[in-house]
Parts: structure tokens; sequence; C-alpha cells
């Protein structure tokens, strides 16, 4: 389990990243992304990755609960939310959209029973969730997958930064093929997060995150963890820093 709570991991250093991501160039490929983000969200990583995360995130939560600790446990559930929409867009299929809409209005019980501080509603719904996440591994969907123009992120900023730096946080101590999937996941967040905004620089930043999150990725995917980790590191660094300077 993470060693520290939601509120004391830097969220603010992480939405820095989109400023200081500046300072990363611009490369042809990520700009071809911004281009082609008019037309609608496009999924960048592998159900399997996002299933990961889920799966990971479901856990965390558990152990929060565990701890009795439901602020933090709702937090989790919000970044449960956001990576269960991304889940959703892995295919159109109805049968596919129909058992992640299950799933979403689950982690939807789990986020009011958090709340409300009700233990036996949050035991019920973790427990359906893992059902239906199971469920889910079992049938994966179909490889093509189309833009969605009508995408949006939900919940607010502040949850999918979230998101963002507990994978990075979980990433550092994972293996080679979880530290592949939660780059992937990390692609993927930076990949919705630019639908908050629809001015072309911040789109253009949040296509740079996912351009090196996904290099990071296929360092994972060859066996080279030490520079995957490093790949994830340089970016996260480099939103430290843009944070410290906001601070001074």
């Amino acid at each position: 389990m993470r060693s520290i709570r939601w509120w004391e991991m830097g969220w603010l250093a992480v939405a820095g990243l989109f400023a200081g991501v500046l300072l990363l160039p611009i490369n042809s490929a990520s700009s071809r992304a911004v281009e082609s983000s008019a037309d609608g969200f496009i999924p960048v990583a592998p159900a399997a990755a996002i299933h990961t995360a889920l799966r990971l995130n479901l856990k965390i939560t558990n152990d929060w609960l565990d701890e009795r600790d439901y602020a933090s446990a709702a937090q989790s559930a919000h970044v449960l939310l956001a990576l269960a929409q991304l889940y959703s867009h892995q295919s159109t299929a109805p049968r596919w959209r129909d058992r992640t809409g299950a799933l979403r209005e689950a982690l939807g019980r789990l986020l009011a029973a958090a709340r409300a501080k009700d233990a036996a509603g949050c035991r019920k719904a973790v427990q359906e969730c893992d059902a239906l996440l199971t469920e889910l591994a079992k049938d994966p969907p179909p490889a093509a997958r189309t833009a969605d123009p009508a995408f949006k992120p939900v919940g607010d900023l502040r949850h999918w930064m979230l998101l963002l730096d507990g994978t990075y946080a979980d990433a550092k101590t994972a293996d080679s093929k979880e530290t592949e999937h939660l780059a992937y996941t990390i692609a993927e967040g930076a990949n919705a997060v630019q639908y908050l905004r629809s001015d072309p620089r911040w789109r253009e930043k949040a296509a740079t995150v996912r351009q090196a999150a996904l290099q990071a990725a296929k360092l994972a995917h060859e066996g080279e963890l030490a520079p995957a980790r490093q790949a994830l590191k340089a970016v996260y660094q480099r939103c430290q820093e843009c944070h410290e300077g906001f601070k001074r």
C-alpha cells in the first residue's frame, strides 16, 4: 500500500508537469497527436494496462478501508472512476460498454459509501467491483478502437492529477511488466487530461507527457526496467522543478 495519504502526495506538483513540460522538445509525433485530438479521444494504452491499474487501486482502496481512513478511500474511489472511464473506452462494443458501465456504477456506490463512512456498504461495493473486474478480464474487448469526439473526463483536474501522481509512485517499485502497464496508464491519463481544457498549448503539453510515458512503457516492455524508471522520473522531476519555481 502507498505509505502516504492522498493529500500528502503533492498532486499540485504533478499539475505543474503540464507547465514544466515546456522544457521538453515537442517532436513531430506529439504534434501530430495534438492535431488528431480534434477527432476525439482515442485510447493509447492496452486494456490489460488499465485493468492492472484498476486492480492495484482497488486493493489500495480496500487497504484504506481496513484502516478506516474513509477520506483516502474516497479519494482512491475518484481515481478508480477515472480509470474505469478509460477502461470503458477500450471498445464501443455494446457488451463491453454495458459491463464497464456496471463497473462505473459500482464504483459510484463505493464512493458514496466511503463519503458516508458506511463500512458495510464499502465492503459490498469493493466485492462487487472485484467480481466485475474478474469477469471483464475473462473477456477482453475487441482490438478495434474508434475516436470519441464527445469525450469529457470525469471528475476534475485534481482527481486526474491524483491518478498520475499515484501511478508514478507505484511504478517506482514495480517489476518490468507492471511498470510497463503503469507507464501506459500515465500515458492514457495524460491522453484524457488534454480534454480538460481546449486551448492548444495545454493539449500540446499533455501530448508531450503522453509521448514520454509511452516511451517509458516501450522500454519496460523490452525489459529495460532501469531506463524505463529513469524516463518516468525525468518527466516527474520537471514537474517538481516547475512547482518549486512557482512557490518561489
